[in-house]
Protein backbone atom coordinates (compact mmCIF):
# COMPACT_ATOMS: atom_id res chain seq x y z
CA UNK A 1 0.00 0.00 0.00
CA UNK A 2 1.26 3.73 -1.29
CA UNK A 3 1.77 6.67 1.64
CA UNK A 4 -1.04 8.81 1.33
CA UNK A 5 -0.35 12.31 2.67
CA UNK A 6 -3.14 13.71 4.39
CA UNK A 7 -5.44 15.48 4.09
CA UNK A 8 -5.56 14.94 0.25
CA UNK A 9 -7.15 18.46 -1.26
CA UNK A 10 -9.77 17.83 -3.80
CA UNK A 11 -11.39 19.94 -6.62
CA UNK A 12 -10.68 20.78 -10.20
CA UNK A 13 -10.16 24.52 -11.84
CA UNK A 14 -10.71 22.97 -15.59
CA UNK A 15 -11.06 19.56 -17.35
CA UNK A 16 -7.37 20.67 -18.79
CA UNK A 17 -5.57 21.85 -15.50
CA UNK A 18 -3.05 19.03 -14.96
CA UNK A 19 -4.19 16.56 -12.82
CA UNK A 20 -2.41 15.78 -9.42
CA UNK A 21 -4.37 12.95 -7.78
CA UNK A 22 -6.26 10.24 -9.08
CA UNK A 23 -8.71 7.95 -7.68
CA UNK A 24 -9.93 4.65 -8.73
CA UNK A 25 -11.19 1.22 -7.70
CA UNK A 26 -9.37 -2.44 -8.19
CA UNK A 27 -12.09 -4.81 -8.40
CA UNK A 28 -12.18 -7.72 -6.26
CA UNK A 29 -14.14 -10.44 -5.67
CA UNK A 30 -17.65 -8.28 -6.54
CA UNK A 31 -16.12 -8.31 -10.05
CA UNK A 32 -16.07 -12.10 -10.22
CA UNK A 33 -20.29 -12.26 -8.66
CA UNK A 34 -21.19 -9.77 -11.14
CA UNK A 35 -19.82 -11.54 -14.39
CA UNK A 36 -22.28 -15.01 -13.60
CA UNK A 37 -24.53 -12.36 -15.33
CA UNK A 38 -22.78 -9.89 -17.27
CA UNK A 39 -26.36 -8.35 -18.76
CA UNK A 40 -27.75 -8.29 -15.29
CA UNK A 41 -25.04 -6.42 -14.06
CA UNK A 42 -24.92 -3.79 -16.39
CA UNK A 43 -21.67 -5.68 -17.76
CA UNK A 44 -20.87 -5.96 -21.65
CA UNK A 45 -19.34 -9.39 -21.22
CA UNK A 46 -17.36 -11.80 -18.42
CA UNK A 47 -14.24 -10.21 -16.64
CA UNK A 48 -11.53 -11.37 -14.49
CA UNK A 49 -10.30 -9.58 -11.40
CA UNK A 50 -6.90 -9.90 -11.66
CA UNK A 51 -6.84 -9.15 -15.61
CA UNK A 52 -8.31 -5.96 -13.94
CA UNK A 53 -5.82 -5.60 -11.54
CA UNK A 54 -3.22 -5.88 -13.97
CA UNK A 55 -4.72 -2.93 -15.78
CA UNK A 56 -4.75 -0.61 -12.65
CA UNK A 57 -0.92 -1.50 -12.31
CA UNK A 58 -0.12 -0.09 -15.48
CA UNK A 59 -2.10 2.94 -15.04
CA UNK A 60 -0.21 3.22 -11.80
CA UNK A 61 3.39 2.95 -13.06
CA UNK A 62 2.52 5.20 -15.76
CA UNK A 63 1.17 7.85 -13.13
CA UNK A 64 4.26 7.55 -11.45
CA UNK A 65 6.55 8.72 -14.74
CA UNK A 66 4.27 12.19 -14.51
CA UNK A 67 4.45 12.44 -11.15
CA UNK A 68 0.42 12.19 -10.54
CA UNK A 69 -0.54 10.54 -7.00
CA UNK A 70 -2.79 7.53 -7.96
CA UNK A 71 -5.17 6.30 -4.76
CA UNK A 72 -7.09 3.12 -5.00
CA UNK A 73 -10.59 2.84 -2.83
CA UNK A 74 -9.00 0.33 -1.04
CA UNK A 75 -6.06 2.23 0.17
CA UNK A 76 -8.33 4.92 1.47
CA UNK A 77 -10.79 2.44 3.33
CA UNK A 78 -7.97 0.68 5.23
CA UNK A 79 -6.34 3.67 6.04
CA UNK A 80 -4.86 3.44 10.17
CA UNK A 81 -7.39 5.57 12.13
CA UNK A 82 -9.77 4.61 10.47
CA UNK A 83 -11.09 1.45 11.66
CA UNK A 84 -14.60 2.16 13.02
CA UNK A 85 -15.32 3.90 10.06
CA UNK A 86 -14.62 0.43 8.08
CA UNK A 87 -16.44 -1.47 10.67
CA UNK A 88 -19.60 0.19 10.18
CA UNK A 89 -19.31 -0.03 6.37
CA UNK A 90 -18.47 -4.11 6.97
CA UNK A 91 -21.38 -4.08 9.48
CA UNK A 92 -24.30 -2.33 6.97
CA UNK A 93 -22.63 -4.54 3.96
CA UNK A 94 -23.32 -8.37 6.19
CA UNK A 95 -27.39 -8.79 6.89
CA UNK A 96 -28.01 -11.53 8.71
CA UNK A 97 -32.00 -12.53 8.22
CA UNK A 98 -34.15 -14.95 10.25
CA UNK A 99 -36.47 -17.00 8.28
CA UNK A 100 -37.62 -18.55 12.03
CA UNK A 101 -39.38 -15.86 13.76
CA UNK A 102 -38.41 -15.94 18.01
CA UNK A 103 -41.68 -13.96 18.85
CA UNK A 104 -43.75 -16.95 16.97
CA UNK A 105 -41.60 -19.55 18.67
CA UNK A 106 -42.09 -18.94 22.52
CA UNK A 107 -43.73 -22.00 23.37
CA UNK A 108 -42.26 -25.77 24.26
CA UNK A 109 -40.06 -27.13 26.29
CA UNK A 110 -36.97 -25.61 28.44
CA UNK A 111 -34.85 -27.40 25.97
CA UNK A 112 -36.85 -25.33 22.73
CA UNK A 113 -36.68 -22.20 24.75
CA UNK A 114 -32.83 -22.77 25.29
CA UNK A 115 -32.10 -23.17 21.38
CA UNK A 116 -33.74 -20.43 20.43
CA UNK A 117 -31.71 -18.53 22.99
CA UNK A 118 -28.80 -19.74 21.24
CA UNK A 119 -30.19 -18.94 17.80
CA UNK A 120 -31.34 -15.72 18.65
CA UNK A 121 -27.42 -15.49 19.79
CA UNK A 122 -26.00 -16.57 16.58
CA UNK A 123 -28.05 -14.75 14.44
CA UNK A 124 -27.60 -11.09 16.41
CA UNK A 125 -26.06 -7.88 15.45
CA UNK A 126 -23.43 -8.82 17.77
CA UNK A 127 -22.24 -11.95 16.88
CA UNK A 128 -22.02 -10.68 13.24
CA UNK A 129 -19.80 -7.59 14.89
CA UNK A 130 -17.31 -10.28 16.63
CA UNK A 131 -17.34 -12.35 13.30
CA UNK A 132 -16.36 -9.13 11.36
CA UNK A 133 -13.68 -8.21 13.95
CA UNK A 134 -11.85 -11.85 13.32
CA UNK A 135 -11.94 -10.83 9.47
CA UNK A 136 -8.96 -9.88 7.70
CA UNK A 137 -8.42 -6.26 5.67
CA UNK A 138 -8.75 -8.45 2.75
CA UNK A 139 -12.27 -9.87 3.51
CA UNK A 140 -13.28 -7.23 5.45
CA UNK A 141 -13.12 -4.72 1.92
CA UNK A 142 -14.54 -8.07 0.31
CA UNK A 143 -17.73 -8.10 2.62
CA UNK A 144 -17.95 -4.18 1.55
CA UNK A 145 -17.99 -5.41 -1.86
CA UNK A 146 -20.20 -8.29 -2.29
CA UNK A 147 -22.76 -7.17 0.45
CA UNK A 148 -23.96 -10.96 1.45
CA UNK A 149 -26.96 -11.62 3.00
CA UNK A 150 -27.16 -14.62 5.15
CA UNK A 151 -30.65 -16.90 5.84
CA UNK A 152 -31.10 -17.98 9.01
CA UNK A 153 -32.94 -20.89 9.99
CA UNK A 154 -33.35 -22.71 13.93
CA UNK A 155 -33.27 -26.05 14.39
CA UNK A 156 -33.23 -28.78 17.09
CA UNK A 157 -30.50 -30.17 16.72
CA UNK A 158 -26.61 -29.01 17.31
CA UNK A 159 -26.03 -25.44 16.97
CA UNK A 160 -29.72 -24.55 16.95
CA UNK A 161 -29.55 -22.72 13.96
CA UNK A 162 -28.28 -23.64 9.95
CA UNK A 163 -27.89 -21.39 7.09
CA UNK A 164 -30.70 -21.71 3.96
CA UNK A 165 -29.00 -19.48 1.36
CA UNK A 166 -26.41 -16.83 1.09
CA UNK A 167 -27.03 -14.08 -1.53
CA UNK A 168 -25.30 -11.40 -2.61
CA UNK A 169 -25.49 -8.07 -4.08
CA UNK A 170 -22.36 -6.61 -4.93
CA UNK A 171 -21.40 -3.48 -5.76
CA UNK A 172 -20.05 -4.28 -9.23
CA UNK A 173 -20.02 -1.00 -11.37
CA UNK A 174 -17.83 1.29 -7.97
CA UNK A 175 -14.87 0.00 -10.95
CA UNK A 176 -16.30 3.56 -12.92
CA UNK A 177 -15.64 6.23 -9.95
CA UNK A 178 -16.40 9.00 -11.76
CA UNK A 179 -19.97 8.76 -11.54
CA UNK A 180 -20.87 8.31 -7.89
CA UNK A 181 -19.88 12.16 -6.92
CA UNK A 182 -18.69 14.71 -9.07
CA UNK A 183 -15.66 17.50 -8.16
CA UNK A 184 -16.44 21.28 -9.04
CA UNK A 185 -13.57 24.18 -8.59
CA UNK A 186 -15.17 23.98 -5.41
CA UNK A 187 -15.05 20.56 -4.28
CA UNK A 188 -16.67 17.50 -4.26
CA UNK A 189 -20.25 16.82 -4.11
CA UNK A 190 -22.02 13.42 -3.41
CA UNK A 191 -24.57 12.50 -6.18
CA UNK A 192 -27.24 9.92 -6.50
CA UNK A 193 -28.13 7.01 -8.74
CA UNK A 194 -31.57 6.04 -10.24
CA UNK A 195 -29.59 2.43 -10.95
CA UNK A 196 -30.82 0.90 -7.59
CA UNK A 197 -27.73 -1.79 -7.65
CA UNK A 198 -25.47 1.31 -7.70
CA UNK A 199 -26.89 3.23 -4.78
CA UNK A 200 -24.66 1.86 -2.02
CA UNK A 201 -21.58 2.78 -4.36
CA UNK A 202 -22.23 6.24 -2.88
CA UNK A 203 -22.00 5.27 1.10
CA UNK A 204 -18.47 3.88 0.15
CA UNK A 205 -17.08 6.87 -2.13
CA UNK A 206 -18.30 9.36 0.65
CA UNK A 207 -16.48 7.55 3.14
CA UNK A 208 -13.35 7.42 1.10
CA UNK A 209 -13.28 10.79 0.60
CA UNK A 210 -13.79 11.58 3.92
CA UNK A 211 -11.02 9.40 4.95
CA UNK A 212 -8.47 11.27 2.34
CA UNK A 213 -9.72 14.04 3.82
CA UNK A 214 -10.92 15.94 0.83
CA UNK A 215 -13.71 19.00 0.87
CA UNK A 216 -17.40 17.27 0.62
CA UNK A 217 -19.03 20.64 -0.15
CA UNK A 218 -22.56 19.16 -0.45
CA UNK A 219 -24.73 15.95 -0.82
CA UNK A 220 -27.54 15.30 -3.14
CA UNK A 221 -29.46 12.65 -1.35
CA UNK A 222 -32.84 12.03 -2.33
CA UNK A 223 -33.31 15.56 -3.72
CA UNK A 224 -32.62 14.49 -7.14
CA UNK A 225 -30.11 11.93 -9.34
CA UNK A 226 -26.52 13.35 -9.96
CA UNK A 227 -23.73 11.37 -12.08
CA UNK A 228 -20.22 12.07 -12.34
CA UNK A 229 -20.37 10.99 -16.11
CA UNK A 230 -22.71 13.54 -16.63
CA UNK A 231 -20.31 16.83 -15.42
CA UNK A 232 -17.21 18.70 -16.34
CA UNK A 233 -15.47 21.59 -15.24
CA UNK A 234 -15.63 22.66 -18.95
CA UNK A 235 -13.17 25.63 -18.50
CA UNK A 236 -12.36 27.80 -15.20
CA UNK A 237 -15.56 30.08 -16.46
CA UNK A 238 -17.95 27.32 -17.55
CA UNK A 239 -19.28 24.15 -16.05
CA UNK A 240 -21.10 21.50 -18.42
CA UNK A 241 -23.87 18.96 -17.09
CA UNK A 242 -25.89 16.24 -18.67
CA UNK A 243 -29.36 16.14 -17.96
CA UNK A 244 -31.44 12.91 -19.41
CA UNK A 245 -31.08 8.99 -18.73
CA UNK A 246 -29.11 9.61 -15.56
CA UNK A 247 -28.98 13.12 -14.10
CA UNK A 248 -32.09 15.17 -13.78
CA UNK A 249 -32.74 18.68 -13.28
CA UNK A 250 -33.22 18.53 -9.50
CA UNK A 251 -29.65 17.40 -9.50
CA UNK A 252 -28.89 20.43 -11.63
CA UNK A 253 -30.68 22.83 -9.45
CA UNK A 254 -28.85 21.50 -6.38
CA UNK A 255 -25.53 22.32 -7.62
CA UNK A 256 -27.03 26.04 -8.23
CA UNK A 257 -28.68 27.04 -5.60
CA UNK A 258 -26.28 26.30 -3.46
CA UNK A 259 -23.68 27.75 -5.08
CA UNK A 260 -21.44 24.75 -5.31
CA UNK A 261 -20.05 24.97 -8.65
CA UNK A 262 -17.23 28.07 -8.69
CA UNK A 263 -17.47 28.81 -11.81
CA UNK A 264 -19.53 31.95 -13.68
CA UNK A 265 -21.70 29.96 -15.99
CA UNK A 266 -23.28 26.45 -15.91
CA UNK A 267 -24.49 24.95 -19.23
CA UNK A 268 -27.10 22.47 -19.28
CA UNK A 269 -26.87 20.07 -22.12
CA UNK A 270 -30.65 18.43 -22.45
CA UNK A 271 -31.40 15.36 -23.59
CA UNK A 272 -35.07 14.97 -24.32
CA UNK A 273 -35.47 12.69 -27.59
CA UNK A 274 -32.57 10.23 -27.97
CA UNK A 275 -32.03 8.62 -24.28
CA UNK A 276 -29.85 5.86 -25.38
CA UNK A 277 -27.97 4.00 -22.76
CA UNK A 278 -24.81 4.55 -25.42
CA UNK A 279 -25.16 8.07 -24.59
CA UNK A 280 -26.55 7.95 -21.01
CA UNK A 281 -23.93 10.84 -20.12
CA UNK A 282 -21.89 13.66 -21.09
CA UNK A 283 -18.77 11.58 -21.73
CA UNK A 284 -20.36 9.12 -23.57
CA UNK A 285 -20.95 11.77 -26.44
CA UNK A 286 -18.65 14.97 -25.46
CA UNK A 287 -15.30 15.38 -24.04
CA UNK A 288 -12.32 18.18 -23.96
CA UNK A 289 -8.58 17.84 -25.46
CA UNK A 290 -7.55 20.94 -24.07
CA UNK A 291 -9.08 24.50 -23.60
CA UNK A 292 -9.29 25.01 -27.04
CA UNK A 293 -10.37 21.41 -28.73
CA UNK A 294 -13.29 18.80 -28.13
CA UNK A 295 -14.98 15.74 -29.33
CA UNK A 296 -18.29 15.53 -30.05
CA UNK A 297 -20.57 12.62 -31.33
CA UNK A 298 -21.82 13.36 -34.80
CA UNK A 299 -25.66 13.21 -33.89
CA UNK A 300 -26.64 13.24 -37.31
CA UNK A 301 -24.57 10.50 -38.51
CA UNK A 302 -25.85 8.33 -35.25
CA UNK A 303 -29.46 8.92 -35.95
CA UNK A 304 -28.96 7.76 -39.72
CA UNK A 305 -27.25 4.72 -38.36
CA UNK A 306 -29.72 3.90 -35.66
CA UNK A 307 -32.76 4.71 -37.90
CA UNK A 308 -33.73 7.42 -35.09
CA UNK A 309 -36.96 9.32 -35.81
CA UNK A 310 -36.53 12.34 -34.18
CA UNK A 311 -33.46 14.84 -33.48
CA UNK A 312 -31.25 13.63 -31.55
CA UNK A 313 -29.14 16.61 -31.06
CA UNK A 314 -29.11 17.99 -27.40
CA UNK A 315 -30.15 21.56 -26.61
CA UNK A 316 -28.26 23.60 -24.18
CA UNK A 317 -29.49 25.78 -21.71
CA UNK A 318 -26.40 28.29 -20.28
CA UNK A 319 -27.16 30.06 -16.94
CA UNK A 320 -25.18 33.09 -15.41
CA UNK A 321 -24.68 34.13 -12.42
CA UNK A 322 -23.41 37.42 -12.94
CA UNK A 323 -25.51 39.93 -10.96
CA UNK A 324 -25.83 42.39 -14.11
CA UNK A 325 -27.41 40.33 -16.78
CA UNK A 326 -30.61 39.71 -17.77
CA UNK A 327 -32.62 36.40 -17.31
CA UNK A 328 -34.87 35.34 -20.32
CA UNK A 329 -37.49 33.32 -20.06
CA UNK A 330 -37.42 29.50 -20.49
CA UNK A 331 -39.25 27.56 -23.15
CA UNK A 332 -39.55 24.61 -20.87
CA UNK A 333 -41.34 24.52 -17.77
CA UNK A 334 -38.55 22.19 -15.97
CA UNK A 335 -35.96 24.92 -16.79
CA UNK A 336 -36.15 28.48 -14.17
CA UNK A 337 -35.43 31.38 -15.41
CA UNK A 338 -33.72 31.45 -12.09
CA UNK A 339 -31.85 28.90 -9.88
CA UNK A 340 -30.64 30.51 -7.02
CA UNK A 341 -27.79 33.48 -8.11
CA UNK A 342 -27.84 31.71 -12.15
CA UNK A 343 -29.67 33.22 -14.83
CA UNK A 344 -31.23 31.63 -17.67
CA UNK A 345 -28.73 33.89 -20.24
CA UNK A 346 -29.21 31.83 -23.53
CA UNK A 347 -30.66 28.42 -25.11
CA UNK A 348 -29.29 26.96 -28.17
CA UNK A 349 -31.17 24.81 -30.19
CA UNK A 350 -27.92 22.56 -30.86
CA UNK A 351 -25.18 21.95 -29.13
CA UNK A 352 -22.26 22.30 -31.93
CA UNK A 353 -23.89 26.23 -31.90
CA UNK A 354 -23.27 26.11 -28.24
CA UNK A 355 -19.85 24.78 -28.60
CA UNK A 356 -19.34 27.35 -31.01
CA UNK A 357 -20.41 30.68 -28.97
CA UNK A 358 -18.44 28.79 -26.38
CA UNK A 359 -14.97 29.30 -28.97
CA UNK A 360 -14.00 25.67 -28.90
CA UNK A 361 -13.13 23.46 -31.96
CA UNK A 362 -14.51 20.47 -31.76
CA UNK A 363 -13.99 17.17 -34.22
CA UNK A 364 -17.02 14.98 -34.65
CA UNK A 365 -16.79 11.13 -33.73
CA UNK A 366 -18.66 8.83 -35.78
CA UNK A 367 -21.24 6.02 -33.74
CA UNK A 368 -18.25 3.23 -34.52
CA UNK A 369 -16.19 5.06 -33.18
CA UNK A 370 -17.79 6.37 -29.78
CA UNK A 371 -19.03 2.29 -29.21
CA UNK A 372 -15.35 2.08 -29.11
CA UNK A 373 -14.70 4.29 -26.25
CA UNK A 374 -12.99 7.15 -28.52
CA UNK A 375 -14.88 9.88 -26.80
CA UNK A 376 -13.62 7.90 -23.14
CA UNK A 377 -10.51 9.42 -22.65
CA UNK A 378 -8.70 10.95 -19.53
CA UNK A 379 -7.30 14.44 -19.99
CA UNK A 380 -4.32 14.72 -17.73
CA UNK A 381 -3.38 18.60 -18.73
CA UNK A 382 -0.57 19.55 -20.70
CA UNK A 383 -2.19 18.21 -23.90
CA UNK A 384 -1.89 14.96 -22.98
CA UNK A 385 -5.04 11.92 -22.44
CA UNK A 386 -5.15 8.25 -21.67
CA UNK A 387 -7.03 6.68 -24.25
CA UNK A 388 -8.83 2.91 -24.34
CA UNK A 389 -8.64 3.39 -28.03
CA UNK A 390 -5.82 2.31 -29.86
CA UNK A 391 -6.79 4.42 -33.14
CA UNK A 392 -6.77 8.12 -31.24
CA UNK A 393 -3.34 8.80 -31.83
CA UNK A 394 -3.69 9.23 -35.50
CA UNK A 395 -7.20 11.10 -34.51
CA UNK A 396 -5.63 13.61 -33.05
CA UNK A 397 -2.47 14.14 -34.42
CA UNK A 398 -3.20 17.13 -36.11
CA UNK A 399 -4.12 19.01 -32.53
CA UNK A 400 -0.95 18.47 -30.78
CA UNK A 401 -2.45 16.02 -28.42
CA UNK A 402 -0.49 13.19 -27.24
CA UNK A 403 -1.97 10.30 -26.90
CA UNK A 404 -1.11 7.34 -24.18
CA UNK A 405 -3.39 4.20 -24.91
CA UNK A 406 -3.94 1.19 -22.62
CA UNK A 407 -5.07 -1.53 -23.71
CA UNK A 408 -7.76 -1.93 -21.28
CA UNK A 409 -10.22 -4.70 -22.64
CA UNK A 410 -11.10 -6.28 -19.15
CA UNK A 411 -12.20 -2.75 -18.08
CA UNK A 412 -14.59 -2.18 -20.76
CA UNK A 413 -16.13 -6.14 -20.72
CA UNK A 414 -18.06 -3.70 -17.78
CA UNK A 415 -19.38 -0.85 -20.30
CA UNK A 416 -16.58 1.90 -19.26
CA UNK A 417 -14.03 3.75 -20.43
CA UNK A 418 -10.69 5.88 -18.92
CA UNK A 419 -12.76 8.74 -17.83
CA UNK A 420 -16.06 6.74 -16.26
CA UNK A 421 -13.03 4.79 -13.95
CA UNK A 422 -10.80 7.82 -12.87
CA UNK A 423 -12.09 10.56 -10.16
CA UNK A 424 -9.88 13.54 -10.32
CA UNK A 425 -8.05 16.47 -8.38
CA UNK A 426 -6.41 18.72 -9.92
CA UNK A 427 -4.87 21.30 -7.55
Amino acid sequence: MSEIKLPVKFAQPSESTPAKTIIVHVSKMESFICSLNPAASLYEDVTDEEDIRKCFNELGEYLKTKDIKLITTEEALLLKGKEEELMKLAKDSLNYERETKIEEEKEGDNKRKDSLKEYEMYSSDEYKENVLKKFTKKNIMNVILTRPTIKLKHIDTDTYIESTSITFNPVGNIVFCRDQQITTKKGVVIGSSRTSQRRYEHIIMKQVFKNIGADIIGELGEEGYLEGGDFFVAREDLSMLGVGLRTDMNGAKYLMKNDLLGTRYMGICLDENDLDQQRMHLDTYFNILNNDNALVIDFDEVKKKENKKNNIDRKVYLYDNNKDVKEIESDNKNMDNKIGEYKLIKIYDSFYKFLDDMKFNYIKISHDEQVNYMINFLNIGNNTILSVNKDAETKFKDYGITVKYFNFRPILNMYGGMHCMTQVARI
